[in-house]
């Protein structure tokens, strides 16, 4: 298993997805905001649930899995 840090660059991802191996998943997503609270609001419109709430971040999860995506100050 394989993984980075790295910032997202929106602009970039859509060529990077193009470059991933054939079976590869994408893990949690772990992204900094000031928005936390709209963040969660969002994601819950198109389905997600708060998994959980911890020191001004927010973690998303769709289904039983723990969290996909993790919302920080």
């Amino acid at each position: 298993m394989l993984m980075d840090t790295l910032p997202l660059d929106l602009r970039d991802l859509p060529k990077e997805a193009g470059d991933k191996p054939a079976g590869a998943e994408l893990g949690h997503i772990n992204m900094r905001t000031t928005l936390v609270g709209e963040a969660e609001r969002f994601y819950s419109i198109i389905g997600f649930k708060t998994a959980y709430r911890w020191r001004g971040a927010v973690y998303l999860a769709y289904g039983d899995y723990r969290h996909h995506f993790a919302f920080n100050l």
